[in-house]
């Protein structure tokens, strides 16, 4: 996995963790990637930790689990 990558899984995480839901939008903001970049990013987080997160359907933004743990730190 390139550093790139691992960076945007981190700022997921960290997100995740400190807001307790993120969305596609702070990722291209951030990082100026597209949005299928950053779905790509997401569906990646989700097999790599799974049940870390949830995505509401009505906000579109991925919601942080009660059984949360960070894995990128």
């Amino acid at each position: 996995m390139n550093i790139a990558i691992m960076m945007r899984l981190r700022m997921i995480d960290f997100l995740l963790d400190y807001y307790g839901s993120v969305g596609r939008s702070e990722l291209i903001d951030f990082f100026g990637i597209g949005e299928a970049t950053a779905s790509r990013d997401f569906a990646l987080y989700l097999e790599k930790v799974p049940g870390n997160a949830v995505l509401n359907p009505v906000s579109k933004r991925y919601v942080k689990t009660e059984t949360f743990k960070r894995k990128y730190l």
